[in-house]
């Protein structure tokens, strides 16, 4: 491994790069910012309309909504938050709306355009246009492999950059394991990461040969307004479950 022009050998070397939000790719698209800049912000917009379905989109459109600003999250598919379960949606979506959310399901937005006054105009994949002060991209996130030479090493990804691991983190080559974000069929959260990394030390050094992370039943909390948190299987999921056992 080289780092800043030093060469640094290791017998076990662990990628955990993380993560990166990205933004569509349609014309003026660069005109709205991500999770990133949302941070960066200085000043609460008047008008901010946010485009994604996961868990940072609606935590971002609570955020804002709370400190007085108009929010509007539009949604390409028929609903946030797909992968959660229905009722606790269901009921988040009517709060939400409730509180003065404009929530916009099954659309897309297909170009985004900067008027003269600073404004941002959005175009939609219906021909319907919005006039917003900011625009945040929260569409979803890329592994951070494509800028460390991943591919000189031989480790396999997806095609999606995503690095393939077995449930000790082990990836197919000797010695590299991987965590995090990056892995495939991940889970996004830091203390899960967290978690991976100190099962996987405590593999390498302390002698535990069976110790890995399991990731089932991982609790999971989002922080929107009102907060919900989900631990264990969905309805849906347990009736798949239930459907591959008995198949």
């Amino acid at each position: 491994m080289r780092v800043n022009g030093e060469q640094i050998t290791a017998d076990h070397i662990l990628i955990a790069t993380g993560g990166h939000p990205i933004k569509p790719n349609i014309k003026g698209a660069e005109h709205g910012i991500d999770s990133d800049g949302f941070f960066k912000l200085t000043h609460l917009p008047k008008r901010v309309a946010i485009a994604g379905a996961g868990y940072i989109a609606v935590e971002i459109a609570g955020v804002l909504n709370s400190l007085g600003a108009e929010v509007h999250l539009y949604v390409r598919q028929h609903s946030p938050l797909r992968s959660f379960d229905h009722t606790i949606v269901e009921t988040l979506l009517i709060e939400m709306e409730q509180d003065g959310i404009h929530l916009h399901t099954n659309t897309t937005l297909t170009e985004v355009n900067k008027n003269e006054d600073g404004c941002l105009e959005l175009c939609t994949k219906d021909g319907t246009l919005d006039t917003v002060d900011c625009l945040i991209w929260a569409i979803g996130r890329a592994p951070s492999t494509d800028n460390i030479n991943l591919q000189v090493t031989g480790v396999e990804t997806t095609e999606f950059g995503k690095i393939k691991v077995d449930k000790f983190q082990n990836t197919n080559v000797d010695g590299i394991y991987a965590v995090g974000d990056i892995i495939e069929n991940s889970i996004d959260l830091t203390p899960v990461a967290i978690a991976a990394g100190r099962r996987l030390s405590e593999r390498l050094f302390n002698n535990k040969t069976d110790e890995h992370l399991i990731y089932d039943l991982i609790p999971t909390v989002i922080f929107t307004h009102p907060a919900i948190g989900t631990i264990g299987l969905s309805e849906i999921d347990a009736g798949e479950a239930t459907w591959q056992r008995q198949h």
